[in-house]
């Protein structure tokens, strides 16, 4: 983590909703001045009705104001074109979260082309665990990856609208098999072949993950209760969820961020180490006793741990505790 950007707590809740692409939480965190408002727009014609602080008198009040309010008040502001980009990727999010992949498919090409640009690939990522409601290398960044899980995905959105049993957005218009018009299921037998298509040129790993894929997502059109068989996974909002978080991670490392946030690492660094603890069956706060590394062993070590500054007399302090598992 760079402690430079993140040394309150303040900033990693910012980093985490910038991360998540929260555009209007984020401005508001991050202090960004309103076009017109007092801060932004001062009115030199008014004299101040007494002397201006000192620079030292301003630090020194800020931060009594700080300490005591709990809160960093450091001014940081976001450019106009991070806020921008930050509100590109919500609404590219919130497309996929309801089913409408063809305009994030286009909202991806105009603002982040990157994400769907092939490039070599540069890892072998894991295939997914058994259940079909997360999409196949979820946590891949690679554009041919993303790129097969939405057409994937606008498939299952296709299939929703031909079936009336499949579960649907509040948005999408139910047709039927033996409808009036077949173009919805021809565009979905469209993008069915188009995934084939696809997955078929990727290396032999990937290809085989993803034809098997193609093979399960093309099965929902045997069933005519999808959401009762054991394809009913593809058909889960949370699908959609993961894939959304996986394109948002995509944009993120496309422009050269993390795709994880501040707060997720702390939180995952602290889960495996309470993991480990307690593997070993060890007491992650140990009565205060013995100063023998041989004879207190992990205890020991877990102590004086324990003993440093965030986990004094005055009690627990997250701004402390971040800072430390930072």
């Amino acid at each position: 983590m760079d402690k430079a950007r993140a040394s309150t707590l303040h900033d990693i809740v910012v980093d985490y909703v910038i991360n998540n692409a929260y555009a209007g939480t984020a401005s508001v965190l991050s202090r960004t001045p309103v076009p017109g408002s007092p801060s932004s727009s001062p009115t030199p014609q008014e004299a101040p009705s007494a002397p201006a602080p000192s620079l030292m008198e301003q630090l020194a009040e800020r931060s009594k104001r700080a300490e005591a309010m709990d809160v960093d008040e450091t001014p940081e502001t976001l450019s106009p074109t991070v806020l921008e980009r930050l509100a590109r990727r919500r609404e590219i999010i919130e497309y996929i979260l309801s089913g409408s992949i063809a305009p994030a498919v286009d909202a991806l090409n105009a603002h982040f082309p990157a994400v769907l640009t092939p490039v070599p690939a540069t890892s072998s990522p894991r295939a997914r665990g058994a259940s079909h409601a997360t999409p196949v290398f979820a946590k891949s960044t690679e554009p041919e990856h993303i790129a097969l899980n939405l057409q994937i995905q606008s498939f299952i959105e296709h299939f929703r609208q031909i079936v009336p049993s499949a579960p649907s957005s509040p948005t999408s218009s139910i047709g039927s098999l033996n409808g009036s018009s077949s173009a919805p299921l021809d565009a979905a037998l469209n993008v069915l072949a188009a995934i084939n298509t696809a997955a078929s040129k990727l290396p032999s790993y990937p290809r085989s993950v993803y034809l098997q894929e193609f093979r399960d997502v093309g099965g929902l059109l045997a069933y005519t209760n999808p959401e009762n068989s054991e394809l009913a996974g593809f058909l889960d909002q949370k699908r959609r969820v993961a894939l959304a978080a996986q394109v948002n991670a995509a944009i993120l490392h496309s422009e050269g961020r993390a795709t994880q946030s501040y707060l997720e690492q702390i939180a995952r660094r602290t889960s495996a180490i309470y993991e480990t603890i307690t593997e070993k069956d060890i007491d992650p706060q140990p009565v205060w006793a013995g100063t023998d590394l041989k004879g207190a062993g992990a205890a020991y070590r877990i102590s004086e741990q324990l003993k440093r500054r965030p986990f004094q007399k005055g009690g627990f302090n997250l701004h402390e505790y971040v800072w430390e598992m930072a």
